[in-house]
C-alpha cells in the first residue's frame, strides 16, 4: 500500500522526478573530484571561486594615472637597458586591485640612429600606456556588460554522511554549507563598530535588530601599513587576521604608500593617497612657494616698458628700451672718454695747449709720403698684389688650355692647363690584322698577320666543283 502511495506521488509530482535526477547528476559530478568526495567526508577545503570586479566597474579610466617611473638605465655593446615601473589594474587573489609592474625596455643602438635616447624612451612610454589603457577600457566595458560579481568563499564541511534530516525544519542537523557568496551590499554593512542598540527599544528586540544591520566589514591591508584597500573586503566578527577597519589605502602593495605618508614632490607616484601627485599636493606646493611678481626696478630694467618709469628707476631710456644708466665722461676726445658711459657727469680731463715760443728751434722731422707698391690690384688676376697701392698695369689672367708642348692640341697663348690634351695613339691601324688597334690613330707598323697555307700537290681536292 505504501509503495502504490509512492507511485502515485511520483507521477503527479513532476517536481520531484526532476530533483532525484539532479541529486544523481549532482552526485555523479561531486564524487567524480577527489576534492570534493574527501570534503563530503568532513574534510576542510579553503578556496574562493569568482573574481571581485568592484574596483574595475568604479575606476574612472579616462583620469587614472599610471606613474610610470624610470628606476635604471643601462648599456652594453648592443643595446640600451632601461628599467621602470608603472601602476595598473589586475587581478591579485581574485579580485581587480591597483598594482605595480616592474619592466625593463630593450632598445638596440642601431635603432636610434642619432636620435636623442629620452625621447625615443618617452615616446616608447607613451604607447605602452596607450595600449595598456585600451586593454582597461575593453575589459571594463565586458565587466559592465556582465555585472558586479563577488568572490565566493568554500567554507568547511562538516561532512553529510550520517546526518538526519528534520522533518519538521527540513534541515540536516549540523551541516554547514559548502559554498556562500560574500554579500556586498553596501546598505547593510557599518565599518569599524557594531551600532548600540536603541533606547525606548524591547530588550529582545533591540538585540535583535542589532544583530541584523551591525554587520562590520573589515579590509585587508596587504602591506602591513594599518590602511586596508576598499576592493577586498571582508565581513566577520572577529576580525580577520590581516584585516583592518578603514579603506583608506590606494596602493596595497607598497608600504611606503598610504594617507599617513607626507608626499614625495619628484617621484610621479600619489604617495598619501589623496589623488594629488607631486607638485599638484599641498605638502610640495609648501616647500615649493609661489615666486612674487617681477616689476620694474633697477635689477629689472626689461620689464620697464615706458620711459617714465625707465627715468624712474635711475634707468637710461634709449632706442626704445630702458639701458642702465652709466655715468662717465662722454667727450671722445677727451684724455679719459669712457665708451661704456651713458650720461656725461662732466668730469672729462684734456691734454694742456703748449704756447709757441719764438725762439725755440724746429726739431720736427718733416713728414715724408712713402712710396707708392706697384703691382697688380685686380684680385681676378693671377698676379694679384694685395699690398699693392697702385696698380702698374701688370695684371695677368688665366688663359685656359692644353699647355703640353708634346700634346696634339698644344695652345701656345694657354697658360693654364685645363686638362684637355690629345696625345698620338700609335698601335696597327689594319683591319685585317690579328693585332688591329681601334683606338690607334698613328701606324706603327707593327700589325701581325696570318701565316699563309702551302698546298700540297698530292692532296685531293675535295671541294665541289662549281656548275655553272
Amino acid at each position: 500500500m505504501n509503495f502504490q502511495k509512492i507511485i502515485q506521488f511520483i507521477k503527479y509530482h513532476n517536481a520531484f522526478t526532476i530533483a532525484v535526477v539532479l541529486v544523481f547528476v549532482f552526485s555523479a559530478s561531486v564524487f567524480a573530484s577527489p576534492a570534493i568526495r574527501e570534503a563530503t567526508f568532513g574534510k576542510t577545503i579553503v578556496e574562493q571561486n569568482g573574481i571581485d570586479n568592484s574596483a574595475l566597474l568604479s575606476v574612472d579610466l579616462d583620469n587614472f594615472n599610471f606613474g610610470i617611473r624610470i628606476n635604471d638605465v643601462s648599456k652594453d655593446e648592443e643595446n640600451y637597458y632601461v628599467d621602470y615601473t608603472y601602476e595598473s589594474l589586475a587581478i591579485k587573489d581574485n579580485v581587480w586591485q591597483r598594482i605595480t609592474r616592474a619592466e625593463t625596455m630593450t632598445i638596440p643602438k642601431s635603432v636610434l640612429r642619432g636620435k636623442d635616447l629620452g625621447l625615443y624612451v618617452t615616446e616608447e612610454l607613451g604607447e605602452i600606456v596607450d595600449s595598456e589603457l585600451a586593454y582597461l577600457k575593453d575589459v571594463q566595458e565586458r565587466q559592465k556588460q556582465r555585472g558586479q560579481t563577488f568572490v565566493q568563499e568554500t567554507t568547511q564541511y562538516t561532512g553529510m554522511i550520517g546526518l538526519v534530516l528534520d522533518s519538521s525544519t527540513k534541515a540536516l542537523s549540523g551541516y554547514e554549507p559548502v559554498i556562500k557568496v560574500v554579500e556586498r551590499d553596501p546598505v547593510a554593512y557599518i565599518e569599524a563598530t557594531p551600532p548600540e542598540n536603541n533606547e525606548g527599544e524591547g530588550e529582545g528586540e533591540g538585540e535583535e535588530n542589532s544583530e541584523q544591520d551591525a554587520i562590520v566589514i573589515y579590509y585587508y591591508d596587504g602591506d602591513g601599513d594599518g590602511y586596508g584597500y576598499y576592493a577586498n573586503m571582508q565581513s566577520n566578527c572577529p576580525q580577520p587576521e590581516g584585516y583592518v577597519a578603514n579603506k583608506e589605502d590606494c596602493n596595497d602593495l607598497v608600504v611606503n604608500i598610504n594617507p599617513g605618508i607626507t608626499e614625495i614632490c619628484d617621484d610621479g607616484l600619489d604617495n598619501d593617497c589623496d589623488e594629488k601627485i607631486d607638485a599638484n599636493d599641498e605638502d610640495c606646493q609648501a616647500e615649493f612657494p609661489e615666486s612674487p611678481e617681477l616689476t620694474c626696478d633697477a635689477t629689472h630694467l626689461d620689464l620697464c616698458l615706458a620711459e617714465a618709469d625707465c627715468v624712474n628707476v635711475q634707468g637710461y631710456w634709449y632706442n626704445e628700451i630702458c639701458n642702465s644708466e652709466i655715468k662717465g665722461c662722454t667727450d671722445i676726445v677727451a684724455l679719459n672718454y669712457n665708451l661704456a658711459a651713458t650720461v656725461d657727469d662732466g668730469t672729462c680731463e684734456y691734454l694742456e695747449p703748449e704756447l709757441p715760443d719764438d725762439n725755440a728751434v724746429d726739431t720736427t722731422t718733416p713728414s715724408v709720403e712713402p712710396e707708392p707698391i706697384l703691382g697688380c690690384m685686380d684680385a681676378t688676376a693671377m698676379n694679384y698684389n694685395a699690398e699693392a697701392t697702385e696698380d702698374n698695369g701688370s695684371c695677368e689672367y688665366a688663359v685656359m688650355g692644353c699647355t703640353d708642348t708634346e700634346a696634339l692640341n698644344y695652345n701656345l697663348e694657354a697658360n693654364t692647363d685645363d686638362g684637355t690634351c690629345e696625345y698620338n695613339i700609335y698601335g696597327c691601324m689594319d683591319i685585317v690584322a690579328l693585332n688591329y688597334d681601334l683606338s690607334a690613330i698613328v701606324d706603327d707598323g707593327t700589325c701581325e698577320y696570318p701565316e699563309p697555307e702551302l698546298l700540297d700537290d698530292n692532296a685531293v681536292d675535295t671541294t665541289t666543283p662549281s656548275v655553272d
